[in-house]
């Protein structure tokens, strides 16, 4: 059973960012939001975000992790799932290592999967 508490709504995220749910939608559009699907409902995982002197941002690595997965062949969908699926190799999630600022550790992995 999935735990969602860890979820933001597309309602919730925009709040958080204090921007418009349309700007959450577009966001998805543009690959810049990872969203996973609970229940067939789209949701974004809260450890997409971390907070700054001037509020709640998406996680400035989390753009260019998206971009990696997608250049390894993850679909979008894929990507956000990965990101958010506990990974033995990383013996953690791979959002939690953003959040742990281990990215250099987490790309490193991603690296071996396009090869």
């Amino acid at each position: 059973m999935t735990n969602l508490d860890a979820y933001y709504t597309q309602n919730e995220a925009a709040q958080l960012l204090g921007v418009t749910p349309r700007r959450i939608k577009q966001m998805w559009q543009e690959d810049e939001l990872p969203k996973v699907y609970v229940d067939r409902k789209p949701l974004i995982p809260k450890d997409c975000f971390v907070k700054s002197q001037h509020g709640w941002i998406v996680h400035p690595q989390l753009r260019g992790t998206l971009i990696m997965l997608q250049d390894a062949g993850f679909e979008f969908i894929e990507a956000g799932e990965w990101l958010d699926r506990y990974n033995p190799a990383l013996e953690a999630r791979p959002l939690e290592l953003l959040a742990q600022k281990r990215v250099k550790e987490l790309r490193t992995l991603i690296l071996t999967l396009t090869f």
